[in-house]
């Protein structure tokens, strides 16, 4: 018997491949001759006015007396942090110049940090409180990335 965890991989699997199907289907047609427009008025409206609420409403479920879950965005930073080893090994490796180096550091210690697919991720398999603990661990993202991320 095929268990509850399998079945929400494939509709992990599904729901992510889908639409890019569908959108490689619909662009190859030529039916919609307007589709990066289409495109990009709905990132503007999910970013702008669907993820705030989505985002906000996402700690009503966890368990906030838990201060173990504080640590999260602490993990972030120390993961982003720790990220610059091995892009030191390959700046040096690959002989980059200055600009090369500091534009290699930033997408090395800030790639994949979000709650789009994480959390989504995170929702599938384990509710609300998985994106909720993804949003936390986020936390740290936009002040780390003006703060050390523009001093790189």
């Amino acid at each position: 018997m095929l268990s509850g965890e399998f079945f929400r991989i494939v509709f992990i699997i599904f729901i992510l491949f889908l639409p890019l199907a569908i959108g490689y289907r619909i662009k190859k047609s030529h039916k919609l001759t307007n589709i990066d427009s289409i495109s990009t008025s709905t990132i503007i409206f999910l970013t702008k006015l669907v993820t705030p609420f989505i985002v906000l409403f996402a700690f009503w479920k966890l368990n906030i007396s838990n201060i173990s879950i504080f640590m999260l965005p602490v993990i972030g930073i120390m993961i982003s942090t720790l990220s610059l080893i091995p892009a030191i090994f390959f700046a040096k490796t690959h002989k980059l110049n200055y600009k090369q180096t500091g534009s290699f550091f930033t997408s090395a210690m800030f790639s994949n940090v979000g709650y789009t697919l994480g959390g989504f991720i995170a929702f599938v398999l384990y509710g609300e409180v998985g994106f909720g603990l993804t949003v936390l661990y986020c936390l740290y993202f936009r002040p780390y990335f003006y703060t050390v991320g523009f001093y790189i």
